[in-house]
């Protein structure tokens, strides 16, 4: 099978979504792995939150698949959504010290992160398999694949998050003044 650029992005609009979505990609491993709290988690995550709005915005304005509104525009809107809800998460940790707002953070955007990954491979699914999808019954595959993939995504976000956070959680002047 032979791959084009054109098979990813036909225009401006599709290359910018393309590449702001691969620094999503590249960006939420990094926000992760990093030290919560400090200047490179937070540059890290400002431009995954900026990469990642732009991205779901101009999904909303690509119509190239279908023609018409379909479940990737409702995938943006909802990752808008997590998007927000992480952000307003994280601003009230800081006025609260509540860790209820921490965990919420941690686990909207792992979700975040996560949508981008399995949107990615629905991209890909729907790009170079697109007589996949096309027929009646391509599509019942898929998403079974999907969510499976989901719910095995869930355990995990749901395991690791628990992990991860408390540590952080508990020192409200720690996380706010960086000083440990």
């Amino acid at each position: 099978m032979t791959v084009t650029y054109e098979a990813w992005a036909n225009d401006p609009l599709g290359w910018s979504h393309f590449l702001l979505a691969l620094i999503g990609l590249a960006s939420g491993p990094l926000i992760f792995l990093w030290r919560k709290g400090d200047s490179r988690h937070k540059i890290a995550g400002y431009v995954y939150v900026l990469s990642m709005g732009t991205t779901n915005v101009s999904a909303l304005l690509i119509y190239d698949l279908t023609k018409s509104f379909n479940l990737f525009h409702f995938f943006a809107v909802f990752s808008l959504i997590v998007l927000a809800f992480a952000f307003v998460a994280i601003r009230k940790f800081i006025v609260s010290g509540s860790a209820k707002y921490l965990h919420m953070h941690a686990h909207t955007m792992v979700w975040s992160w996560f949508g981008l990954v399995m949107a990615a491979i629905a991209e890909v699914v729907t790009r170079l398999f697109d007589g996949l999808l096309l027929g009646g019954s391509g599509w019942w595959p898929f998403l079974v694949f999907l969510a499976l993939t989901m719910a095995g995504g869930s355990w995990l976000i749901k395991n690791l998050t628990h992990r991860f956070v408390p540590e952080y959680a508990d020192d409200r002047a720690c996380f706010r003044l960086k000083h440990c």
